[in-house]
């Protein structure tokens, strides 16, 4: 009964991470084409690791909601693009993205973290 229950549930946890992933990168993907940062900022942890034009810092959620909306209303989006995402690594994933705005092109960073079972954004580099 054990090995069953081993051969049926790793499938199923594979195909929920697999959604978790897929997930995360429409919702990156839709609240930048759209230039809605509260949308991104919605998924961030209570503190992330936010630098934008190689100003890092730790900033609390609203904090980096505040930053990320400056930023997207001085750098309109026009177009998203995934570069990469990383392999198949449950705590510990990371995307990049291309995206271009009407002043200049950029490289997205966007690392996630499991914590208590959900999915969160703990860095988001825009260089």
């Amino acid at each position: 009964m054990g090995v069953r229950f081993v051969f049926i549930i790793s499938p199923l946890l594979f195909l929920l991470y697999s959604f978790q992933e897929n997930d995360m990168n429409k919702i990156v993907v839709q609240a930048l084409k759209s230039n809605d940062a509260k949308a991104l900022t919605k998924y961030f942890s209570s503190s992330i690791n936010l630098s934008i034009n190689s100003e890092e810092q730790i900033v609390t959620k609203f904090q980096g909601e505040l930053l990320l909306t400056d930023f997207l209303k001085q750098n309109k989006v026009v177009e998203v693009k995934r570069v990469t995402a990383s392999e198949n690594h449950k705590t510990n994933r990371y995307f990049i993205y291309s995206i271009k705005t009407t002043k200049r092109n950029f490289r997205v960073l966007v690392k996630v973290i499991e914590l208590k079972g959900a999915a969160l954004i703990s860095e988001l580099r825009v260089d």
